[in-house]
């Protein structure tokens, strides 16, 4: 068996309500802010993703920025209790991408534009390596000083841990409590790489400074 199936989980299902408005749709760099993280991720190795939504009308809006055959490798989850949290839209992927046969899953947000593909490419590779190796690594995580950063591989093994969680969590929390044998870390020194965008303010320093 291959067991190399790999689904990327987009999450687009938050509130914004730091933000006042929905981040998603805010212009930068001749796109939008949520659709900057997506396309990176169709670039890369990933054979599929599932991107979770909270609402059809931002579904409408991803399928617009997108050509027929890029549509066809994304799949539209709509959580509707995206307000008890990030968990909620982990536990919809998560059960979307074990209907799909999954054999691991990368959790990646919609508000870090600057992710890359490499940082994307190296987490599949480096799951290779470990099979390879017969290592048994459940986790494979970015890491910037000292900090658990999406994106984050999840191997199949750690699906039933994420569909238990609860609240305003995503796979951090489970990582955190996770024996470091079962963890990978993938150190980054560029912080620019994990900025997220919550607030307006996080919004005009990127605009002003990083654009």
């Amino acid at each position: 068996m291959n067991n190399n199936r790999i689904i990327g989980i987009y999450l687009a299902a938050g509130l914004s309500k730091r933000m006042g408005v929905s981040k998603l749709w805010l212009p930068y760099q001749n796109d939008y802010l949520g659709v900057i993280a997506l396309k990176t991720a169709l670039s890369s190795q990933l054979n599929g993703l599932i991107v979770v939504c909270s609402h059809y009308k931002d579904v409408q809006q991803f399928k617009n920025s997108f050509t027929m055959n890029e549509c066809d490798r994304i799949t539209f989850v709509i959580n509707e209790k995206a307000y008890l949290g990030q968990s909620s839209s982990v536990r919809a992927g998560v059960k979307e991408a074990i209907c799909q046969k999954a054999d691991a899953i990368v959790t990646i947000l919609a508000d870090q534009p600057f992710i890359t593909r490499r940082m994307i490419d190296v987490l599949i590779k480096k799951r290779t390596h470990f099979k390879e190796q017969h290592k048994d690594i459940t986790f494979i995580t970015s890491c910037q000083g000292g900090t658990i950063q999406p994106p984050i591989l999840c191997n199949e093994k750690a699906f039933s841990s994420l569909l238990s969680l609860k609240g305003d969590r995503g796979a951090k929390a489970i990582i955190l409590g996770t024996d470091p044998d079962f963890v990978h870390h993938i150190k980054y020194e560029n912080k620019r790489l994990f900025t997220d965008i919550d607030t307006m303010k996080d919004y005009h320093f990127i605009k002003e400074k990083l654009e």
